[in-house]
């Protein structure tokens, strides 16, 4: 939910709800929202049922000090429902709960800095990790990050928590209750649990991470109510997995830019009741992929597809689906030595998982 504050004299603001903030019984519950003129202003505050327009002592104080001068509770009711199956939105806040938020509109109308795009690497063996990496949720479910040192931030039993050092949640400006998108450090190993306590149905999720020159995903998870997933990512580019207890058939995604070519692998594996942990890790130096997908029942299934963006060749697709692997081993995409569309690719095995190549086999591209 979000209302409008507008400055004659100025900009054009957004005042936003972000998050939900319990409001205590009592006299003071019943807000609204009404115009106020502060001398050739005028602006949006919240009032406790006035009937005229009320000014502010202080027309130049902070917003927040603006609402520490008002009573000390505001609540709103929406009846839309804005999230699938939740029932109309109740919202609510006091003046230290920071659950609202002001922002000039101006900031959205001037050509936005791209925070990953000018860090990206190219020398081969490695990437140039940025000072940042930014983590976003598409979906209703919530986000709890964790790093190395047990620093976290996002929602924990529904509760926001945040003792992360320079991390940041950034409200999504939208009529429905989104997640925050999250801003942490780079260069530390983080722990991401996908958490569908709050929901009240089963929901599609997607979990992002873009840093540097590369991104991470698990895309297609289906959450249950309840269910808690865990997702881990390496401290720079090389690694990501993704751990569950449900039957899932997500899809792990990761993506780098190099000087030559650019690289996306998509592995999807197929379900298993009992639940599976899948890791892809890639070795830049050697032009490899390891993928390792351990199951419940001692054999997993899986899809690829390999992306080839080339400046001269364009993009490239490779696809091979219905693979099978024992959980103890580990299959190697020889990804640098494919040679394009329609032509197969060298897949190694790693059996036991100790780092050497046992066998190998040319797949054919199903594409």
């Amino acid at each position: 939910m979000k209302w409008m504050l507008f400055l004659l004299s100025a900009d054009l603001y957004v005042v936003s709800r972000v998050v939900a903030s319990g409001c205590p019984a009592g006299p003071a519950a019943g807000w609204h929202w009404v115009h106020a003129r502060c001398g050739s202003r005028f602006i949006l505050v919240p009032g406790a049922r006035w009937q005229s327009p009320h000014c502010l002592p202080s027309c130049t104080d902070p917003f927040r000090s603006r609402l520490s001068s008002v009573p000390a509770c505001w609540q709103l009711s929406h009846r839309a429902e804005l999230k699938p199956g939740a029932g109309a939105a109740d919202y609510s806040g006091t003046a230290t709960s920071d659950n609202l938020s002001i922002m000039p509109s101006g900031a959205r109308l001037q050509v936005q800095t791209c925070s990953f795009c000018a860090n990206a690497g190219g020398t081969p063996g490695g990437l140039t990790a940025a000072d940042r990496r930014e983590i976003m949720l598409d979906g209703f479910a919530s986000l709890l990050i964790q790093d190395d040192q047990g620093h976290r931030i996002g929602y924990d039993g529904g509760t926001f928590v945040k003792d992360f050092p320079d991390a940041e949640a950034n409200t999504v400006r939208s009529g429905a209750p989104l997640e925050p998108h999250y801003v942490v450090p780079a260069g530390r190993p983080l722990t991401v649990t996908l958490d569908g306590t709050g929901l009240v149905a089963a929901d599609t999720a997607n979990v992002l991470l873009i840093g540097g020159g590369y991104d991470f995903g698990v895309e297609g998870v289906s959450l249950d109510p309840g269910q808690k997933d865990t997702i881990r990512f390496s401290a720079d580019w090389s690694e990501v997995s993704y751990e569950t207890a449900g039957n899932e058939t997500p899809t792990l995604v990761l993506g780098i830019t190099t000087e030559g070519a650019d690289w996306a692998f998509d592995i999807k594996s197929a379900g298993e009741a009992s639940g599976q942990t899948i890791d892809l890790k890639i070795d830049l130096a050697l032009q490899q992929l390891r993928v390792k997908v351990s199951a419940a029942d001692g054999e997993a299934g899986y899809d690829i597809t390999v992306y080839r963006i080339d400046p001269v060749r364009g993009e490239e697709i490779f696809t091979h689906s219905g693979n099978t692997v024992a959980s103890t081993d580990t299959v190697v995409l020889e990804y640098g030595t494919w040679l394009g569309n329609g032509m197969a690719m060298k897949v190694g095995l790693d059996q036991g998982g100790d780092g050497t190549i046992d066998a190998e086999q040319d797949v054919s591209d199903q594409n």
